[in-house]
């Protein structure tokens, strides 16, 4: 026991002491250097014979806050030197979208790099305001003679506030168009429309500037189109028509978006070609089936409802009027053969509970808007004798 003791003292001295040098002479790794993150660069190209710069900026982040930044430096440089150098800047200027919100700032101009064509490197880092330094953060830049082509603009669009039915078939759109290379640069200008509540355009029109079609004058930059859009006009409601001109290279203008209201007169359904029996026995002992086709001018979509009511032999009405129709191209439970083909059905059945005599069947159809159609009024006569 006493071997084992003397054994165990000399371990315990030694974990004490190097426990007792590790926290006196502990080990530091905290970060303490800025860091860039995030870079960003408007384009990879500059014209070296235009004007435009390159803008391009990094995310700075400092352990110990922004507050310990001290510069954000840029050097541009080719295969063989440093050209120039300059500091980045957060200040919300000179295309910085914020200040101090840590995204630095710069620009290459073609001035920078004496208007020479070639290959060039823009190197970025930060220092804090001990000296520390981020590591370099570079974009390649590819310099070429020429000028930028940037795309077509267009000023403004004149469109008629609202169309109705009387003035569909003579229509006339104008956009004024820009661009930087001239008009003769200009390929297209185009408007798409797109119905109420759909996502897809329906119909592409071309405007032209040429003083035909519409237009007064020609090469004046204001491009129109005068002709008939009644064929997309399928209905009432907010009509997105969206502009846009394209210039000879491919370059689009952004979008400029308008609103057209179309206004359509509701009109009712219209009902025809009934499939009725004039008489039919009460012992006939299966289904018969009623159908009548419906048209609409706003089209089948625009139906609510297609019914009829039933008026007996005594003047009394149906305990179960109103009997709906049907387009749903369920044979078996309405005898429906086609769905959405604008014939509506319904089978019934005659027992001889059914009284005899002569009953009265109304045919209605309602659009969306409540407009009715109707009655179209059949006589049906129930017999107590089989039909041959």
């Amino acid at each position: 026991m006493q071997k084992q003791f003397f054994i165990f003292v000399p371990l315990v001295f030694w974990i004490f002491l190097l426990f007792h040098c590790s926290i006196k002479n502990p080990v530091h790794t905290e970060k303490v250097n800025p860091e860039i993150a995030s870079p960003v660069l408007s384009d990879s190209v500059l014209y070296v014979d235009g004007d435009p710069p390159l803008i391009f900026s990094v995310h700075v982040e400092d352990p110990q806050g922004l507050e310990d930044i001290d510069q954000v430096v840029y050097q541009i440089s080719d295969s063989v030197q440093v050209l120039t150098q300059h500091l980045m800047w957060d200040d919300g200027t000179r295309g910085d979208l914020l200040p101090k919100d840590g995204r630095f700032t710069g620009q290459m101009t073609p001035q920078m790099i004496s208007r020479r064509a070639g290959n060039f490197r823009i190197g970025c880092v930060a220092f804090d305001k001990a000296g520390h330094g981020s590591d370099t953060v570079y974009f390649h830049i590819k310099a070429i003679p020429g000028v930028p082509n940037f795309p077509p603009h267009i000023l403004r669009v004149m469109i008629p506030d609202t169309l109705t039915t009387e003035n569909w078939t003579h229509v006339v759109f104008s956009a004024v168009v820009q661009d930087s290379n001239g008009l003769t640069d200009v390929d297209s200008v185009y408007c798409d429309i797109v119905l109420p509540y759909e996502m897809t355009p329906k119909k592409r029109i071309q405007l032209d500037d040429t003083g035909m079609h519409g237009d007064q004058m020609a090469l004046d930059g204001i491009y129109t189109y005068q002709g008939d859009i009644s064929e997309v006009l399928i209905r009432s409601g907010l009509y997105r028509l969206r502009f846009q001109a394209k210039d000879k290279q491919g370059a689009k203008s952004l979008p400029l978006v308008r609103f057209l209201s179309f206004v359509i007169p509701n009109r009712p359904p219209v009902l025809g070609n009934l499939s009725a029996p004039d008489t039919i026995s009460r012992n006939i002992g299966k289904p018969l089936t009623l159908s009548i086709h419906v048209e609409d001018p706003e089209g089948l979509g625009d139906i609510l409802r297609v019914y009829f009511n039933v008026t007996k032999p005594n003047g009394l009405p149906s305990e179960g009027n109103p009997f709906a129709l049907y387009d749903d191209g369920d044979t078996i439970q309405h005898g429906d053969l086609v769905a959405g083909d604008g014939i509506y059905s319904r089978t019934i059945v005659i027992s001889p509970q059914n009284d005899l005599g002569v009953y009265r069947f109304d045919f209605y159809a309602e659009d969306r808007s409540g407009a009715l159609a109707g009655p179209l009024t059949h006589f049906i006569t129930v017999v107590d004798w089989v039909l041959e």
